[in-house]
């Protein structure tokens, strides 16, 4: 599969993003002129697949440019890195991890 970098989020609940792929491909588009033509694409997150934080930094070094929102993808990558690290500790725990809260398991409730 081709390469790219979340350049955009919209509305969370419906979960898009803008990426813009390292290479041009059939179907891309400019993003309304943000990107080169043919390396667009708004997707939803679900048609992606996460490369681990420490695997995209070098990538977004070489690709984004200072001062062109690269603060604000370190900050999501931060972030990602962030939760991972919530819901390794919360399954070390024994608890469940629901949107960013640690929920305790419940107990089945006893019948007389």
């Amino acid at each position: 599969g081709s390469r790219g970098t979340v350049v955009a989020i919209h509305d969370p609940a419906e979960g898009c993003v803008e990426v813009v792929m390292d290479e041009e491909f059939i179907g891309g588009s400019t993003l309304q002129g943000t990107c080169a033509n043919f390396r667009g694409k708004l997707c939803v997150w679900n048609h992606l697949l996460k490369i681990s934080a420490s695997d995209s930094k070098g990538i977004i070094d070489n690709v984004m440019p200072s001062g062109s929102g690269k603060a604000v993808i370190e900050k999501l990558m931060s972030d990602i890195k962030q939760d991972a690290a919530d819901q390794k500790e919360a399954d070390k725990k024994g608890a469940k991890y629901s949107e960013g809260k640690k929920v305790q398991p419940s107990t089945p409730a006893k019948s007389n």
